[in-house]
């Protein structure tokens, strides 16, 4: 079996075991996360990006190692040779190995970009005029393609976390910023503005992962939490 078979058989046509083992490896990285209920969010980004992990090797046509760039400083996890070995057994502890080494190279990166915050986010009003524009100027075939090429895009820079939140994110914000400078509204349907679009996007996307620290912000849902410390207190949860 060839790299995009054996991702097939034993990935791709059986998602609950690996969104078990994903899960499995991430409580045991992290014993004080609570993923089944208070931390729940952030197992569901870990699988997500998991996921789009997986479909940007289908694409690369890369295959279990992990390498890195020292020029660019990006890691890649790659599905190496394993043509040479024998029987399923050895194959699903390959996969297992690749799974636990990507989970602990995704928790370092999600502690590096993504910050709690409690105190509600400002409005960013090129945010929310590029949400409109998404919304009125593009079609869901376009919206979806360019998001993907976006995602590739962040997870080939190493941004192997957060990597889709991310690109809607910057989807909204750059589309915003150019819909904003253009004067002729009459153009954000063309081709041509869709094109261009395009391009500054995925700029974007390669000059946001050269940044440093925390570029995601999320806000918890607060009851939860509190109810969490509670617990703490009490000596009821980790």
């Amino acid at each position: 079996m060839d790299n995009d078979q054996i991702l097939k058989k034993f990935v791709w046509d059986n998602p609950q075991w690996a969104n078990l083992l994903v899960m499995d490896s991430l409580g045991k990285l992290e014993s004080r996360l609570d993923l089944k209920h208070a931390d729940g969010q952030v197992l569901r980004l870990c699988i997500e990006d998991f996921w789009n992990y997986l479909r940007f090797l289908r694409e690369q046509s890369t295959g279990i190692n992990h390498r890195k760039n020292d020029k660019d400083n990006v890691f890649f996890l790659i599905v190496g040779d394993v043509n040479n070995l024998s029987g399923d057994t050895k194959i699903l502890e390959k996969i297992q190995e690749f799974i636990v080494t990507w989970v602990k190279l995704w928790f370092a990166k999600y502690q590096e970009r993504v910050r709690i915050v409690l105190e509600k986010p400002r409005p960013e009003p090129f945010f929310m005029l590029g949400q409109a524009a998404m919304n009125s100027k593009f079609n869901p075939m376009e919206r979806n393609d360019i998001l993907k090429m976006a995602t590739i895009t962040l997870i080939r820079y190493g941004e192997i976390a957060c990597s889709q939140t991310l690109a809607n994110y910057l989807f909204r914000k750059v589309l915003g910023v150019l819909v904003h400078r253009e004067k002729d509204q009459d153009k954000i349907k063309s081709l041509q503005f869709k094109l261009d679009f395009t391009s500054v996007l995925l700029r974007n996307c390669e000059q946001v992962s050269r940044m440093h620290g925390a570029i995601i912000f999320i806000r918890p849902d607060r009851r939860y939490y509190e109810m969490r410390e509670r617990f703490d207190e009490k000596g009821t949860a980790s």
